[in-house]
């Protein structure tokens, strides 16, 4: 057939190398296909865990999470699909999923790797907790030994005065008494508010009402603050004060007048550097507040009454609110404030007279503890932990009192001491104890303006031991190093 039609054989044959010719092009595109995909796939850049250290005790959990990049510009936080290290397993191990547990004390070093890529490095102190100072221990037939008191760092404390638009700066002395430095007080911008320091107590700022600016100081070895130059940084209307992330790297000012946020970026030498953008529209909000972690922020909604959470890694510093993130409170949510282990969060409830408690999943997102709060005085505004946890205690501004509750470390569950409060000067507004859990400092707003101080007994009740009046003050901080 083919012999007596040439002309159709040669299109036969034609047709047939056409075919053959169009399948094996077809399995190479698939091949190539498959390869080309295969190297699309987008590769890790980087992997930041946020912390650069920690320190727990012995039996305690840490959950960490990291910041996945990828050169396609995808950001993804997760804790999964990594392969999480611990350099001294007899001082801390680490699992699958980033849960660290403590050991023993020592130090370790964590890292988690993806794909070749190494994250940073955190430092982890096992450190036991030490008996009371003169504390005989004793194993029968070991020796008697007793514990040397411990010596802790020095102290001091900044009372901003609103009314004479200044800092008071102290020494903490013996009994936790206060000293006034040299010089005592250091000037700030017109009506100021909070002051804030960054978690190595190297810088601090403040915010400034009624000029809508932020100071910035230096903080000196002796104490005493001075003042950056330039001296100030805009804001937005009315500034309600300064958050700093964990990891000392961004600064955000919640502007109670308009609604907004103004973003920044903390350079080396302490100055605030607006971001690009400076500024978001959010809502009205006490502050910007951040887990132990500092993977999330979270902000409180006082219109909507909930908590919204963003996340600001990935994004050069700029908050993005996360789809989901919200968390229901009580009327009018005043703070967020995490207990120091970072597993949960407790919201200040001010009309409701009661403190809204959370968990903390390793996801940031907040679910309410069973029961749900717990109750406080009237009007409760502000609340501070002890550093080691166990207590926590919730100013009352308008029956003036202080409410003291006990924390259960697994649970989360806060639990009235007894005597359930004590009574302060009118109007307490702020408190902030030192870092051995010593000592407690209150500043009082109501008419005659005041700072007390008061002991922290091993039971967590306070105990006054000193009082002095102090014109216009709003807020007090005390830090050591």
């Amino acid at each position: 057939m083919c012999a007596k039609y040439p002309q159709k054989s040669r299109l036969i044959t034609s047709i047939f190398v056409t075919i053959v010719f169009f399948l094996n092009c077809s399995q190479n595109i698939g091949v190539l296909k498959h390869k080309v995909l295969s190297e699309w796939q987008p590769q890790v850049t980087s992997i930041i865990i946020s912390s650069s250290s920690a320190t727990t005790s012995p039996g305690s959990q840490l959950q960490f999470s990291v910041q996945i990049t990828y050169d396609s510009g995808l950001v993804e936080i997760t804790s999964d699909a990594l392969t999480w290290s611990s350099s001294s397993i007899s001082t801390a191990t680490i699992s699958s999923t980033g849960l660290l547990t403590a050991v023993a004390s020592g130090s370790t070093v964590i890292q988690a790797s993806l794909s070749a890529v190494t994250s940073n490095a955190v430092i982890i102190t096992v450190e036991s907790e030490s008996p009371s100072p003169g504390t005989v221990e004793s194993e029968s037939p070991s020796p008697v030994t007793v514990n040397p008191p411990v010596v802790p760092k020095q102290a001091y404390v900044y009372v901003v005065s609103g009314g004479l638009d200044m800092v008071f700066m102290y020494r903490v002395g013996t009994g936790g008494k206060l000293t006034p430095l040299n010089p005592a007080t250091i000037a700030t911008g017109n009506s100021p508010g909070r002051i804030t320091m960054n978690s190595t107590n190297t810088y601090a700022y403040v915010s400034n009402t009624f000029d809508d600016t932020i100071s910035m100081y230096k903080v000196g070895s002796d104490g005493v603050l001075s003042a950056l130059s330039p001296a100030t940084v805009a804001t937005g209307s009315w500034p309600r004060g300064v958050s700093i992330d964990p990891s000392d790297t961004y600064a955000y000012v919640t502007n109670g007048n308009d609604g907004s946020v103004s973003m920044y970026k903390i350079e080396s030498n302490g100055i605030l550097s607006p971001l690009s953008p400076a500024v978001i529209s959010a809502f009205y909000s006490g502050g910007v507040f951040f887990n132990h972690l500092g993977q999330y922020a979270y902000m409180t909604d006082f219109l909507n009454n909930q908590i919204q959470m963003f996340s600001f890694l990935g994004t050069g510093g700029v908050l993005n609110q996360i789809n989901g993130g919200t968390a229901a409170t009580g009327n009018s949510p005043q703070q967020v404030v995490f207990s120091p282990s970072g597993k949960y969060a407790y919201v200040p409830d001010r009309p409701d007279n009661q403190l809204s408690m959370y968990s903390v999943a390793s996801s940031g997102i907040l679910t309410p503890l069973n029961p749900s709060s717990v109750s406080t005085g009237d009007a409760a505004a502000f609340v501070e932990f002890v550093p080691s946890g166990k207590y926590a205690y919730v100013l009352n501004y308008n029956d003036n009192t202080i409410s003291m509750y006990s924390a259960d470390p697994l649970s989360g569950i806060l639990s009235p001491l007894s005597p359930v409060a004590i009574a302060t000067d009118s109007g307490p507004s702020s408190i902030s104890i030192d870092p051995t859990g010593s000592y407690a400092y209150l500043d009082s707003t109501g008419g005659q303006e005041s700072i007390s101080v008061y002991a922290i007994g091993a039971d967590g009740i306070l105990t006054q031991i000193d009082f002095m009046t102090l014109t216009g003050a709003y807020y007090v901080k005390v830090i050591s190093f």
